[in-house]
């Protein structure tokens, strides 16, 4: 009898720490979401000016200047429109750039569509996509820079 209670007392007590942790996980989740959502109306409040020489100064960060565009696109703003060409440029650098390390690994695309797991565009290519009607091709180039979710 005292072996079940110090087991159930065991088990409250990993309840216990196990809520506690998840509190703490999902208040850590809520100051973040809060932090993300004050950047972003901070950054949408600045004016078109400001908001390219910010965004030329995180060219060097690609992905966090292309955020910073996206966020409130303004088309007829000039300012913003040096700004994008300047980030696009950056992108086709940056894709050029990687251009040879994708090549080295760019894979082959079977005639139904799937991807070969086991073959790679430069190299032999016998015995590749046998089950899947042939090879169609290899996987096209990136023609942009991903950058996850923006």
């Amino acid at each position: 009898m005292a072996k079940e209670a110090q087991e159930a007392q065991a088990t409250r007590i990993a309840d216990a720490e196990a809520r506690k942790k998840d509190a703490e996980e999902q208040a850590a989740r809520v100051a973040k979401a809060a932090a993300v959502a004050a950047k972003d109306k901070e950054e949408k409040a600045l004016p078109p000016a400001a908001r390219t020489a910010r965004i030329q100064s995180l060219l060097p960060n690609f992905c966090e200047a292309k955020r910073l565009l996206l966020k409130a696109p303004d088309p007829k703003a000039r300012e913003l429109n040096r700004a994008r060409a300047l980030l696009d440029s950056a992108e086709r650098k940056q894709l050029s750039e990687e251009r040879g390390e994708f090549e080295a690994t760019r894979g082959l695309v079977c005639r139904d569509g799937t991807g070969s797991p086991s073959c790679v565009c430069p190299g032999k290519h016998r015995g590749c996509c046998s089950h899947h009607g042939g090879i169609a091709g290899c996987t096209p180039y990136p023609n942009s820079v991903s950058c996850g979710l923006i």
